[in-house]
């Protein structure tokens, strides 16, 4: 059964803060490979409602709520959107230069996320974020509840040697920005100290619980 969805304009105004130098993307895929996989996925949710949000205008939609084959879509940004149990949940992606490619991150993201089911997280709940990770006394604390602070730190950490997406979206790459970070921040080394080697554990601590894996 083909997904079902329907398209919608973007939100306004954008949710977050919007990516500032976009990326080719890493992507060797088709749309209807894209589309198999986001399927996979919203149905493991159990997805309803599925809304795929593009820079479009109304009129730009089909009454069928396709995008009209002369729509011009400049913007790559997209939102998917759906509800899942008593949940409405929002994905936004800007990353990439094309929206198609955007649409596969998010999928693609979701199917990581997922993972989290087998350890005894309920479907939805893993999208709420980890506990705040307590900094050290001359290290910066994660503020925020959610793994997109966790891996924006360890992106510092490793000073951007693997960036955040790729933390959130990849066990090797989170375990290289691990590695690459332990050297940064170890006490015996010139850039590092006993509060920001901590802070890293911690950070380690939260990203194996999200992947479902020892880093």
């Amino acid at each position: 059964m083909a997904l079902q969805y329907r398209v919608a304009p973007l939100p306004q105004p954008w949710p977050g803060e919007p990516t500032g130098r976009r990326k080719v993307s890493p992507f060797k895929v088709n749309w209807t490979s894209t589309l198999r996989l986001l399927e996979t996925e919203l149905k493991a949710l159990h997805a309803q409602d599925v809304v795929l949000r593009l820079a479009v205008t109304d009129t730009q939609i089909r009454n069928d709520g396709g995008v009209r084959a002369d729509a011009r879509i400049k913007d790559p940004s997209v939102v998917l959107e759906f509800k899942s149990g008593a949940d409405r949940l929002s994905f936004p992606c800007d990353r990439f230069n094309w929206w198609e490619d955007n649409v596969r991150a998010i999928a693609l993201a979701l199917e990581a996320l997922r993972k989290v089911d087998r350890y005894g997280v309920r479907s939805g709940r893993q999208y709420e974020g980890f506990k705040a990770l307590p900094g050290g006394n001359h290290a910066p604390a994660v503020k925020t509840v959610t793994i997109e602070a966790v891996a924006e730190r360890l992106e510092q950490l490793c000073r951007g040697a693997v960036t955040a997406f790729y933390i959130k979206l990849d066990v090797s790459a989170a375990r290289d920005a691990v590695r690459r970070a332990a050297l940064n921040t170890h006490p015996d080394s010139a850039t590092g100290s006993t509060a920001a080697f901590q802070e890293l554990q911690q950070i380690k601590h939260a990203l194996s619980k999200y992947h479902g894996v020892t880093l």
